[in-house]
């Protein structure tokens, strides 16, 4: 009996090891490039800078067009069934795209395209550097990779994934409230009205928090696969392992934040 307890744990603690180690790493990088927020305004600092902005161009402004058309289809596809099952209650229905899009479905979808378009750059990217020697560049003039790499692209993307969600948000409600008075259901600024009528400051908040951390994993994640890229072949395997990874490591920090919100 304590034999099989004991293979028991054996066999569990040599399935759980690889992503008990991953996460430690994760904290670690994440910890190391937070250190050098200070950098912002040292001799490194325009280049931190200049890159987060590049970041956030590449990840938001260029994806722009993308999300709103996502958020655009969501809003409709929400409302679309209510319709065909007579509910014309725009209050009703703002509370179900409340439930249903604005916490949860348009923040994980707005982070799996940011994952399949940005974070597939990002592993690339990172991975370039890391096996044509930038990194041990970096080493040898005394530059900690994760605070002069890394915590740029940890913002821009963090920041980015904020402002895509937001951008998602808004489109569903416009979409939304587009088909209501396409149909006569509703008028626009009525839907709007209702859509504004249902945001609580608590769940707002927990959003918020879920959304940063999506844009810390994502970063962290294709980041941490990138710079374990020796060569271009290790490269081209760790993309979609760095793309499942941070996918599913997504899809649990949304179970974590339903859990909490109920």
């Amino acid at each position: 009996m304590i034999s099989r307890a004991l293979n028991f744990l054996e066999a569990t603690g040599q399935l759980l090891w690889p992503y008990g180690r991953s996460l430690g790493d994760q904290a670690y990088r994440l910890a190391n490039a937070l250190s050098g927020l200070g950098d912002l305004r040292g001799p490194h600092g325009l280049y931190i800078r200049r890159t987060i902005i590049q970041q956030i161009y590449f990840t938001a402004v260029q994806a722009f067009w993308l999300i709103n058309v996502i958020g655009i289809a969501l809003g409709v596809l929400i409302v679309l069934p209510m319709m065909g099952f007579g509910v014309s209650d725009v209050d009703l229905q703002a509370r179900v795209m409340k439930l249903a899009l604005f916490h949860q479905l348009a923040p994980f979808l707005t982070a799996l395209v940011v994952i399949g378009r940005s974070g597939t750059a990002l592993t690339a990217e990172m991975g370039e550097f890391q096996y044509s020697g930038v990194n041990d560049s970096l080493l040898m003039m005394g530059i900690d990779p994760d605070r002069f790499l890394v915590l740029p692209r940890l913002i821009g993307i963090t920041s980015s994934l904020l402002l895509l969600t937001l951008w998602a948000n808004l489109a569903a409600i416009i979409g939304a409230g587009s088909y209501n008075a396409l149909i006569g259901a509703a008028s626009l600024d009525n839907f709007i009205r209702a859509c504004t009528a249902t945001i609580d400051p608590i769940d707002s908040l927990l959003t918020l928090l879920m959304v940063i951390c999506y844009g810390m994993t994502i970063a962290l994640v294709q980041c941490g696969f990138g710079l374990r890229s020796r060569n271009v072949v290790e490269l081209q395997r760790n993309l979609p392992k760095a793309f499942v990874q941070a996918l599913l490591l997504c899809v649990g920090i949304t179970v974590l934040f339903m859990l909490v919100r109920t």
